[in-house]
């Protein structure tokens, strides 16, 4: 799709995105920017001013506690996160097909 869009010179395209593998490899003819955020005590707070670059921070988990999922559901994706982590990144779990449990 992305490819598909960057042949229009004339076309501006927006495209959001978590998938850091996504925003790494894929956005040949793209530029990518972020939102820095904090978390502050439960709650993330956004600056809602364009950064360019990919994001470093990962907030997913963050939010998911911020609007208060069962806690069974941030545990289980903090544990995941961690896994993911030891094996050096996503790239990794995918690529290696070291499956999670």
């Amino acid at each position: 799709m992305m490819k598909w869009f960057n042949q229009f010179d004339e076309l501006k395209v927006c495209i959001a995105t978590h998938d850091l593998m996504l925003a790494e490899v894929g956005m040949r003819g793209f530029v990518n920017y972020h939102f820095s955020n904090k978390v502050v005590g439960e709650q993330i707070e956004f600056d809602y001013k364009l950064q360019k670059g990919i994001s470093k921070t990962r907030n997913a988990i963050g939010i998911l506690a911020a609007y208060d999922f069962p806690a069974e559901v941030v545990m289980e994706a903090k544990r995941i996160s961690k896994l993911i982590d030891s094996v050096g990144g996503i790239d990794n779990v995918v690529y290696r097909r070291t499956y999670i449990k």
